[in-house]
């Protein structure tokens, strides 16, 4: 499982939140737990999570505190339990069904010796019959002491355990026409539940230090309180590289999958195909669907695409989005398509100077669908100086000085073919 080792995540402080209890998921698979307890002893235990990443861990106010010990959950284990019997007598069933009074020699080999007979058992087949006094704590928890009473304690940490993903789905209903749907679904593995939490979903690479050490000097200064927005629609962060979402739960059950609506609109889209860097062979071109003007953000996250074949849909795709920013475009590259093919050929190569060249090179394309398709051509050169089309027909623009891309129109059934020249170093 991947780990995040770095975390740089700066948040501001806000009064409004900062009393109220909190947690930020990341896509990433872990979350930061904010909350505090309220107490006038000083002595107590704070519950955490079975997949705390203790060195996170952070209290407020620290000068208040004079100890704090971590306490990690124990497994039930015969191996466990013996090692704490070593030197003392437990009651043991034997595969015959005799019990015997044993006094337990070693754990690693496990070697009983028989009260009563004085024989010894190396790994007897059987089992121990467990006294009622056996208790074994499997929670988490931090013990915590304080130097003089305090009304109440903050404290943060990370855990493994619980993340989020965005779905979408694309359902092309026209030629032009699609609705887009999609939701967070949050998954938290963990044992714990965390109810009357204000839930925000943080979409962005985030990173922590190396150290434990660099961790805790870290998670001193870390506190989070974003303000309240009340959808989604205004995401918070856009400028320092990671974005924040406020979602409109309040409760996350233990070991559950919840999924919370982002976006069910109808949008224009058009259809696009294109090739990069084609071969000397006819091979299917790319497919993509297109959207201006994206009316929200959106999270970075998986695609379904599905076209309606009477009113069925099918799934005739499927991808991933980068996060897009509201008014941006959409685009989701999501097959090929063995209607239009393309290739390119070289057709002569001369060199004029001596650290240039100039190519003579020839796009053609089969359009084999019912319908004329435009056909974006990709094409990569290395230090173009000059370019020149034979065909005033079809467009081009230098992407970089090592790109160009070509828009041809084919109609339907028929092939299309054009030629240029080309200048570049090498």
């Amino acid at each position: 499982m991947f780990r995040i080792r770095c975390l740089v995540l700066l948040l501001s402080i806000f009064v409004s939140i900062a009393l109220s209890a909190s947690i930020v998921i990341y896509q990433q698979g872990m979350a930061l737990v904010n909350d505090r307890i309220d107490t006038t002893s000083q002595i107590f235990k704070i519950p955490v999570s079975s997949k705390i990443l203790p060195d996170s861990f952070t209290i407020t106010p620290i000068d208040k505190i004079s100890k704090m010990e971590f306490h990690k959950g124990e497994k039930i284990s015969l191996e466990k339990y013996y090692e704490s019997y070593v030197g003392s007598r437990i009651k043991f069933v034997l595969e015959d069904g005799t019990v015997k009074n044993f006094l337990v020699l070693s754990v690693e080999p496990l070697i009983f010796k028989d009260i009563e007979t004085k024989e010894v058992y190396f790994n007897p087949n059987g089992y121990p019959i467990f006294p009622s006094e056996l208790y074994m704590d499997s929670k988490n928890y931090f013990i915590v002491k304080t130097s003089q009473p305090v009304n109440s304690l903050n404290f943060s940490y990370l855990t493994d355990g619980i993340g989020w993903k965005a779905r979408y789905s694309l359902i092309l209903k026209t030629k032009n026409k699609l609705e887009i749907s999609g939701y967070f679904n949050i998954i938290n593995q963990l044992d714990m539940g965390f109810s009357t939490y204000n839930v925000y979903l943080l979409a962005g690479e985030i990173y922590r230090p190396q150290s434990p050490e660099g961790e805790k000097r870290f998670m001193k200064t870390l506190s989070f309180a974003p303000t309240s927005m009340g959808n989604f629609e205004q995401p918070m962060g856009q400028k320092t590289g990671y974005r924040i979402y406020r979602v409109d739960i309040s409760n996350i059950p233990k070991k559950s999958n919840i999924s919370i609506p982002i976006i069910q609109r109808e949008l224009n889209y058009r259809k696009k195909f294109f090739s990069r860097n084609p071969g000397e062979n006819y091979l299917p071109v790319d497919m993509a669907i297109s959207v201006e003007n994206i009316p929200i953000d959106l999270p970075a996250g998986e695609v379904n695409i599905y076209d309606l074949v009477d009113n069925i849909r099918v799934l005739s795709g499927a991808s991933t989005i980068r996060q897009i920013s509201k008014g941006d475009k959409l685009e989701v590259v999501y097959g090929k398509t063995s209607d239009v093919l393309c290739k390119k050929v070289v057709k002569s190569t001369s060199r004029i100077s001596k650290i240039s060249r100039r190519d003579l090179r020839e796009i053609s394309l089969k359009n084999l669908s019912d319908k004329t398709v435009a056909v974006e051509i990709y094409d990569y050169i290395p230090n173009i100086t000059a370019i020149n089309v034979n065909n005033p027909n079809v467009d081009f623009v230098l992407q970089s000085k090592s790109e160009v891309k070509f828009i041809a129109e084919v109609p339907a059934g028929e092939e299309f073919s054009f030629q240029y020249t080309v200048e570049y170093g090498y």
